[in-house]
C-alpha cells in the first residue's frame, strides 16, 4: 500500500513539473517574439516619400540617440539625411528636402496671393489693410520677379497736390507688386515739382522706402518718352517691357 501511495506522489510531482517547465517555455517563447508595433499609415510614408524601414529608422533616432534632443521637432526626412549613413544617402534626403521645400513654397505663394487679392477686393475701401503687411508682401514680390524677363510698367503721373486720392491709387499699383502683374512703378511728377517738394509729398503719402531703395518705385519728374499731356491726377498708364 505505501509502495502505491509513492507511486502516486511521484506520478503527481512529475506532472506537475512537466506542467511548470511548459509554462516557463512558453513564457519565455513569448518573451523574445518580436511584435512590430510602429506601423504608420501608406499615404503618411507615400506624404514624406519614404519606406516603412525608413520610418523605422526615424523613430529609433528620434527616441534612441542624441539627435532627438537637439532636433525634436524635424521631420522624418531631416532626422534621416542628418543622420544619413553614406554619402548616397545624404544626398538622397536633401534632394528631396529641396523638392518638398519648394512645392511648399509654389502653394504658399499662390494661396497667399488670393487672400492679399480678396483682401484688398473686400476691405480697401475700408482702409483696413495693413501698410505695413502691403509694403512687406510687395518687397518680397518684386524681389521674386527681379530675374525674370519681361512685365509691366506701371506710370502714374501725380501732383504734390494730390494727396489722399494718389495714394489710393498708389496702394492699389502695389498690390499689383504683390500679385506679380506689374514688375516697377514709375510715379512721375510735373516738371516744376522740386527734389525737395517731391520728398515731402512720398513721406506724406508714406511711399515704401524699401521698394523705392530697390527700383521697384520710381520717383521722378516727366522725362523723355514720358507722356506730357497729362492734367488730370492721378492718371495711371501700363507699359510692356
Amino acid at each position: 500500500m505505501k509502495i502505491w501511495n509513492y507511486t502516486i506522489l511521484l506520478f503527481c510531482f512529475s506532472f506537475i513539473s512537466l506542467t511548470k517547465g511548459g509554462e516557463e517555455t512558453k513564457d519565455h517563447q513569448i518573451s523574445n517574439f518580436k511584435v512590430k508595433s510602429n506601423t504608420v499609415q501608406e499615404s503618411f510614408l507615400k506624404a514624406w516619400g519614404i519606406n516603412q524601414d525608413e520610418y523605422d529608422r526615424f523613430l529609433y533616432l528620434k527616441n534612441n540617440t542624441p539627435r532627438g534632443y537637439f532636433t525634436p521637432n524635424a521631420n522624418p526626412v531631416y532626422y534621416l539625411g542628418i543622420e544619413a549613413r553614406s554619402d548616397a544617402e545624404r544626398e538622397k534626403y536633401a534632394r528631396l528636402i529641396a523638392k518638398m521645400e519648394y512645392e511648399n513654397f509654389e502653394k504658399v505663394q499662390a494661396f497667399s496671393k488670393l487672400i492679399q487679392k480678396h483682401q484688398f477686393e473686400l476691405y480697401a475701401s475700408e482702409g483696413v489693410i495693413d501698410p505695413a503687411y502691403l509694403k512687406e508682401a510687395a518687397l518680397k514680390a518684386s524681389l521674386s520677379v527681379k530675374e525674370k524677363k519681361g512685365g509691366f510698367k506701371s506710370y502714374i503721373y501725380v501732383d504734390t497736390d494730390c494727396v489722399a486720392k494718389c495714394k489710393d491709387v498708389i496702394d492699389s499699383e502695389i498690390f499689383k507688386l504683390v500679385k506679380g502683374t506689374t514688375k516697377q512703378i514709375h510715379i512721375i511728377f510735373p516738371n516744376t515739382v522740386t527734389p525737395e517738394l517731391l520728398n515731402q509729398w512720398a513721406n506724406k503719402v508714406k511711399i515704401p522706402y524699401e521698394l523705392n531703395e530697390r527700383d521697384a518705385i520710381l520717383l521722378r519728374t516727366i522725362r523723355g518718352g514720358d507722356d506730357e499731356t497729362i492734367d488730370s491726377y492721378p492718371t495711371v498708364k501700363s507699359k510692356l517691357f
